[in-house]
């Protein structure tokens, strides 16, 4: 067994202990459950510290917004408010990009260790399984990072685990990203990152329809009224980003 493999990550204070015999409760801020831990190659995470230290200023992206220009929510305050929030948010990159080593976390969640179960991707994967492990750790990553800009807004609000509830005597399970507050609002955030050269227009419907899905979740929850929901997406290696504030106008080109 590695050394690394015998570890928990709390989500809440990021703190990494070795895992307890009987529980997974954080030693330090008592949080519970936290995560088996998963350990991020420090060769890849080098790699992406130098993508960010060596890169140019992020750039905004209109091709999102263009391809849903017909189908965005009529309140034009409200979606021009989300684009200056989430430009922000990219903003804190630029201003850390010497900080690289300190935002991208190095450990994750080990997703079968802690729920036993696998990863359900619900799509036949096509590409190298280099490609899918570049893939991952790069969302990792970016995630983290993500997750350290929203702590300078406080109309963000982390989400540490999945949100369960029951409706209809149903169970239901659902994670975003992040929840945003706006006019009174919990909008859930989808937050997506494409390799190189893979940030264009057809590839947008899969991060679009997972967000519409938590649309629907938080409105079941009573504090998502009009189904908003938030798509963010970023290309590192190509410097640019793009995002949407969307309702269910767009389920007519989905």
């Amino acid at each position: 067994m590695s050394q690394f493999d015998n570890h928990y990550l709390c989500p809440k204070c990021g703190h990494v202990d070795e895992l307890h015999p009987n529980n997974l409760i954080c030693e330090i801020c008592d949080f519970n459950p936290c995560f088996v831990a998963k350990h991020i190659n420090e060769g890849d995470r080098k790699w992406w510290i130098r993508i960010e230290e060596d890169g140019g200023k992020w750039r905004r992206k209109k091709n999102l917004s263009s391809k849903l220009k017909k189908h965005l929510p009529e309140d034009k305050n409200l979606v021009k408010e989300f684009q200056k929030i989430v430009g922000e948010l990219f903003g804190y990159l630029d201003q850390n990009k010497e900080n690289m080593d300190s935002i991208f976390p190095k450990w994750t969640r080990d997703y079968s260790r802690t729920t036993g179960k696998r990863t359900q991707q619900g799509w036949k994967e096509k590409r190298s399984a280099k490609k899918v492990k570049q893939s991952s750790v790069r969302g990792k990553l970016y995630e983290g990072a993500f997750n350290e800009a929203i702590k300078q807004n406080e109309q963000f609000e982390q989400i540490f685990t999945p949100i369960s509830y029951s409706y209809n005597g149903k169970e239901f399970e659902f994670e975003p990203d992040a929840w945003l507050w706006l006019e009174n609002s919990q909008i859930p955030v989808e937050f997506k990152t494409f390799e190189e050269g893979k940030m264009v227009p057809n590839k947008f419907n899969r991060g679009l329809k997972q967000s519409r899905k938590y649309a629907k979740h938080s409105k079941l929850l009573g504090k998502n009224p009009k189904e908003y929901s938030a798509l963010i997406i970023c290309c590192p290696e190509e410097r640019k980003f793009a995002s949407a504030l969307i309702d269910n106008r767009i389920e007519k080109i989905l």
